[in-house]
């Protein structure tokens, strides 16, 4: 009985699906794939305007403007050209004749007690005489009774720094025979060479060019020799005035202007600035020391 009743369902399940097989509505031809359907797709939404930056906790300073660039000023005229102590070698000074540098007690010498009658130094750079300032410590030791003769700071103009003047009463300044130097001297004598130095052993003077005779003196002042150490303050301008400015701690001698000298004849120039001495028959060991000038 079982068995006719699965017979019986086996044939009921054959004939529906035959039928479902035939209908239309069930066909390949109708039946949705991959090919034939339709793709919705929604619209994307519009991106949300970007917002304004929040304001920073830390604001940007404003630039600062720049500086306008400063111009690299002119050399200082009152610098000085050299401060020397004569302590160690400076190629910048020449010494000549009896000249020479003291290196153990920072001194120059000019003269000595044997040897050339005359010395000079001068520096290699040139100076104008429309303001010169030079400054100066200086020592005269007599080494032969009564002491001879002086020295003299300088400043020559058509010479070169090798420059060296006859000795004795020349004072190292003078050459021989006489030439067309152009320049002046500022001398500090201690020997009397009668009308050469208005019969004075102990004075300041000022000589123009090469010429020994000074056209001014001055001999008030203490003595030069064995008299310790004396300051020296030279000031010319414009060629035309010449102001010389005396000292001596060690003998309480205050800061004295000795000479002031005008002269139209006097123009200003460019030279070598240096020291000249000379000895004769009897001789002093001029010495300096501490130079400034500009």
């Amino acid at each position: 009985m079982y068995s006719l009743y699965r017979s019986f369902l086996f044939i009921i399940l054959t004939f529906i699906g035959i039928i479902c097989w035939s209908t239309p509505a069930f066909s390949s031809s109708n039946r949705l794939d991959s090919t034939n359907r339709q793709t919705f797709s929604l619209p994307t939404p519009p991106l949300p305007p970007t917002p304004p930056p929040l304001p920073s906790l830390h604001p940007t300073q404003p630039s600062k403007p720049s500086l306008p660039s400063v111009p690299t000023p002119p050399p200082n005229p009152l610098e000085w050209l050299i401060e020397e102590s004569f302590s160690s070698p400076n190629t910048s000074l020449t010494y000549n004749g009896s000249a020479y540098p003291d290196y153990t007690t920072g001194e120059a010498v000019l003269t000595q007690a044997t040897g050339a009658y005359a010395g000079s130094l001068f520096f290699e750079k040139t100076v104008n005489t429309t303001h010169t300032v030079s400054e100066f410590d200086f020592r005269i030791e007599v080494l032969d009774q009564p002491g001879a003769d002086g020295f003299t700071f300088a400043i020559l103009q058509g010479v070169d720094p090798t420059y060296l003047g006859n000795g004795g009463a020349d004072l190292g300044y003078t050459p021989i025979p006489p030439s067309t130097i152009k320049g002046l001297a500022i001398e500090f004598d201690t020997h009397n060479n009668y009308g050469v130095d208005a019969y004075s052993d102990n004075h300041v003077g000022v000589n123009i060019n090469e010429s020994h005779y000074s056209v001014i003196t001055s001999s008030t002042l203490p003595r030069l020799e064995d008299n310790g150490t004396f300051h020296v303050e030279i000031v010319i301008k414009n060629g035309k005035i010449v102001g010389i400015y005396l000292s001596n701690d060690s003998i309480n001698y205050p800061r004295t202007q000795v000479i002031s000298y005008h002269s139209d004849s006097l123009e200003s120039f460019w030279g070598h600035a240096g020291f000249t001495a000379g000895v004769g028959a009897f001789r002093n060991r001029f010495i300096i020391d501490n130079w400034k000038l500009r």
